[in-house]
């Protein structure tokens, strides 16, 4: 029902926008408001169906399989673009009533093929777990392939005049790669496996940390959780540490005119986002999980505390010395820090606060994020730009000082030229990304009993050191 409801707004959203276009309404400032709003909340609703079911179904691999569901939304720019340039381009209108029936086909077909496992029941081997580990490897090679394939694209479109036949067969080859992944894994689900015959577990007439595999961790209602230490640390490290990433998502085409770089060099960007985006959520979730399972014990919010830290250091540096070259290092480290935060989040209210309200617990996350988009990339970098244009307008797709002559004029698009344009924003994204890690660690060491005895229910060979799970 989520799912089919999030599909219902979504497509309405767009239905809506296609008929404003192709019709020529001209719509104010409120109902493009409103459309926007809906097509937002049915992404919403979409995401917070979705994510639980893939933490449910994958018990024993959430991170990874968190992270490549998430890693789909990161790549669905990038996908999208290549769809409209190699079959579409210039006709907006009609890609526009694509993406209708896209939307549509995609949410019929996850409300009629894919369903919520009630739960697995005992401890998967490891000969199971070995299976799904060597499937999700063949989907995470499947996934790299189409994003060199697309970063390729774009950096090829940077430095050459693609023709129409030429985007076309490259969107092809994108769009069949991701047939096959789909084909691949849409009939993938972990099983609930014991132990298999004869084995030393079987042997033993033992489950792993049998002193606590009836210790049940607590799960806790939306309205607990937000009772908690917990809940709001990690609250509070979502919108300092998503800052960064949304300021520059929401705003790399300004970034880089007020390096005085050319408007087309945006695309670029707009393409290492997407890609970088993309390949931080699934190499988050995988290594997380990795982490966790080697060093048994390893809270999962270290490593948001390791990757916003490299964010801070390289959000710091640009903003001492902002610069287009500097900025191609920015872009990935940036929108892979994002990316992990939006694979492990999920991850994260599932093992702190439990599975069973987690739908209603991870939309409460997502309004962190929504909050940190309006505070860092719209009031602040927003405010700073427009404060810092002093006149500067965009004349031949580069942004021009105020004094040039055809800006006095007051008709062409306004802009902001110079490094004072965005040192303050990306300063204080960097200390706002230190101050996640502070949170983050806090978090990692609350949360590190919960953390040693959920290894030690799921892992075989662990001996139990604690069993507080509340």
């Amino acid at each position: 029902f989520t799912l089919g409801l999030g599909g219902v707004l979504s497509s309405g959203g767009f239905l809506l926008l296609w008929l404003a276009m192709h019709f020529a309404w001209k719509l104010t400032t409120a109902p493009l408001a409103a459309i926007t709003f809906m097509y937002g909340q049915g992404q919403l609703t979409t995401d917070v169906a979705v994510i639980p079911t893939l933490a449910a179904n994958f018990p024993n691999h959430r991170g990874t399989a968190v992270g490549m569901g998430k890693a789909f939304v990161g790549l669905s720019g990038s996908l999208a673009a290549a769809f409209y340039n190699g079959f579409l381009y210039p006709d907006i209108v009609s890609f526009i009533l694509l993406l209708v029936v896209w939307i549509i086909a995609a949410c019929v077909i996850g409300v009629l093929f894919v369903e919520r496992c009630a739960g697995v029941q005992g401890i998967a081997s490891p000969l199971a777990n070995d299976v799904v580990r060597r499937q999700f490897m063949i989907g995470f090679a499947i996934v790299y392939g189409m994003c060199a394939l697309l970063l390729a694209i774009a950096l090829w479109e940077h430095l050459v005049d693609l023709s129409n036949g030429l985007r076309s067969v490259l969107a092809m080859c994108v769009f069949a790669a991701n047939a096959v992944l789909l084909s691949f894994l849409g009939t993938r689900r972990e099983q609930s496996a014991r132990a298999a015959p004869g084995s030393s577990w079987e042997q033993t007439g033992r489950t792993p940390s049998v002193e606590c595999a009836q210790a049940e961790m607590r799960q806790y209602t939306l309205t607990e959780a937000a009772c908690t230490v917990e809940f709001w640390l990690l609250f509070l490290g979502t919108i300092a540490a998503a800052g960064g990433g949304l300021l520059l998502i929401n705003n790399i085409a300004q970034v880089n005119l007020a390096l005085g770089e050319n408007d087309k060099v945006s695309n670029t960007f707009v393409s290492l986002l997407s890609i970088s985006n993309c390949l931080g959520r699934m190499i988050a979730g995988t290594l997380s999980d990795w982490l966790v399972l080697r060093f048994p014990g390893f809270p999962r919010p270290a490593y948001l505390a390791g990757s916003q830290a490299l964010c801070a250091l390289l959000m710091a540096a640009f903003a001492l010395f902002p610069s287009s070259t500097s900025l191609y290092f920015l872009v990935p480290v940036v929108g892979a820090g994002y990316g992990s935060i939006s694979a492990i989040n999920p991850v994260l209210a599932a093992e702190v606060f439990g599975m069973a309200h987690l739908g209603s617990i991870y939309m409460a996350f997502s309004l962190a994020a929504a909050f940190s988009s309006y505070g860092f990339a719209t009031f602040l970098f927003g405010g700073v730009y427009d404060a810092e244009s002093h006149g500067a307008c965009v004349i031949d797709d580069v942004c021009r000082p105020g004094s040039y002559s055809a800006c006095l004029s007051g008709t062409q698009t306004s802009c902001c030229l110079g490094p004072a344009c965005i040192n303050l924003s990306f300063g204080v994204s960097a200390a706002a990304a230190l101050l996640s890690v502070c949170l983050y660690l806090l978090v990692a060491y609350l949360t590190r009993d919960r953390y040693i005895a959920s290894t030690a229910r799921t892992t075989p060979g662990i001996s139990l050191l604690s069993c507080d799970t509340r």
